[in-house]
């Protein structure tokens, strides 16, 4: 049995009853994996899941991008601001916060 973190760094865990299943959250930001293949079910590109509405309703924002749930809702919106969040567009905005940073620090 084997556990991974994100990394894939292997750790040491006592090994969870087979009934548990292929993967077990042991804690909230971990996941026990006892076949090393199923990191491949969770952790890929192609799948697009939805975000579990009990968790995310805890934070009594409905209408942040946190807080969206259906994964077709979060990539619309995603693709209206990613431009906003480029090199480039950042880029362009480093004399604009720059110059405003020079403002808010007082001189003597």
């Amino acid at each position: 049995m084997y556990s991974f973190t994100a990394s894939l760094t292997s750790l040491a865990h006592e090994p969870l009853p087979a009934q548990d299943g292929d993967i077990v959250r042991v804690a909230p930001n971990e996941l026990h994996f006892s076949n090393p293949s199923a990191y491949n079910d969770i952790y890929n590109s192609q799948n697009k899941w939805d975000k579990d509405y009990q968790l995310y309703k805890a934070f009594d924002a409905d209408m942040s991008f946190f807080t969206q749930v259906k994964y077709a809702d979060s990539k619309r919106n995603r693709t209206l601001v990613s431009n906003s969040f480029s090199r480039q567009a950042i880029y362009k905005l480093q004399s604009l916060v720059i110059d405003k940073a020079r403002h808010s620090v007082y001189f003597d």
